[in-house]
């Protein structure tokens, strides 16, 4: 297993019901690249899901894994995405950019429909060979909708 979350950041970010969420980071191999497809070929990228104000905040809600990975991992940075807020910070590669995009499926936002509360995200990447490493985590607060439609 992975060690503990105190090497990469734990993003923040607030959401509605109903809403897909698109998640973003840089992830780089272990000698300090960006990952590419190649390096995950015959790997998985799974995700845990928790409910941060739940009597059980440590046991999952919802687990799944992400496929294909060459739809969500990119082989060189982007670095044009306005969506990306990192800003020119360079990630675990020294560069500015993301090479993981994920948009988590409405489905997967059912998590909402437990209430407004934290919610966290957990994704991890299994390569065929060698160790297992985060992708990232993301930490979203769900907004209780208040207009009627």
């Amino acid at each position: 297993m992975p060690e503990p979350f105190t090497e990469i950041p734990v993003r923040q970010s607030k959401c509605r019901s109903a809403v897909a969420m698109i998640l973003m980071s840089q992830v780089a191999d272990q000698n300090g690249n960006g990952l590419t497809n190649a390096e995950m070929s015959g790997g998985s990228i799974s995700y845990n899901c928790f409910d941060i104000n739940s009597l059980t905040p440590r046991t999952p809600i919802l687990t799944g894994t992400i496929t294909p990975i060459s739809s969500v991992l990119f082989d060189t940075l982007v670095t044009n995405d306005p969506r990306w807020t990192a800003g020119n910070e360079p990630g675990p590669t020294g560069l500015v950019g993301y090479n993981f995009r994920w948009i988590a499926p409405i489905g997967l936002t059912t998590l909402n429909q437990q209430g407004p509360g934290k919610r966290r995200i957990e994704i991890l990447g299994t390569p065929a060979t060698g160790p297992t490493f985060w992708f990232g985590a993301w930490e979203f607060t769900v907004a209780e909708m208040l207009s009627i439609y």
